[in-house]
């Protein structure tokens, strides 16, 4: 939270200023026929500068902190949060909003596609072992080959390990009527599927890229 205040007031502080500085080409205030904007932004800028620059350190120290005085500090950070978000306006505050969901959806869905590349890999390495076959289920990797099934976390969706097995071969010619969206694991069982032994993500959502998370 306190990054995001920090981020927030940088941002409150850069939209004060650009209502205080003249824009490139302004007229000079001997000739404006607009009102001079006033040059000094007053003790709140002064404030809000001083502001911000203790609570980035204290985000770099903040392991220096005694846990008494965050406990201290959090009403009073909830409180200025709430008055800088007022200030800002609900536009402002929607695209930040915006901005840092698209950012973290970018974050998960990367490390969504690393867990799928490094399953699959753990698969390869059951499957030479035993000549050939792949486990029932991907859950019996564990623990000969990785520790635990790996829970993903993907856009849209709640932190899972869950597993969906398809037994079938009628999913063959369309993996995506296979899909559950689930958001965990979509494997394919059937040793007689042209799929056998296939790992997916069990979600039809897209990815920031475009593609389809089943896809990948």
């Amino acid at each position: 939270m306190l990054k995001i205040l920090t981020t927030t007031l940088l941002l409150c502080a850069g939209a004060a200023r650009a209502q205080i500085l003249p824009s490139p080409g302004e007229l000079p205030p001997a000739v404006s026929t607009a009102p001079a904007a006033p040059q000094n932004p007053g003790p709140a800028m002064a404030v809000l500068n001083d502001t911000v620059k203790y609570l980035s350190i204290l985000e770099e120290l903040r392991a220096e902190v005694p846990p008494e005085k965050w406990n201290a500090l959090q009403p009073e950070l909830q409180d200025m949060t709430a008055k800088v978000k007022d200030a800002l306006g609900e536009k402002i505050v929607a695209e930040i909003a915006a901005r840092d969901k698209a950012e973290e959806d970018k974050r998960l869905s990367r490390e969504a596609v690393r867990l799928l590349q490094s399953f699959r890999a753990s698969l390869q390495i059951y499957y030479s072992e035993t000549g050939g076959r792949y486990p029932e289920t991907p859950a019996d990797l564990v623990p000969g080959v990785i520790q635990a099934v790996p829970v993903l976390h993907l856009p849209n969706h709640a932190p899972t390990d869950r597993i969906v097995l398809v037994k079938s071969r009628k999913y063959d010619k369309d993996l995506e009527k296979a899909v559950r969206d689930t958001g965990g694991w979509l494997y394919f069982a059937d040793p007689s599927s042209s799929n056998y032994g296939l790992l997916l993500l069990d979600c039809s959502h897209s990815a920031p890229d475009g593609t389809k998370f089943y896809e990948y």
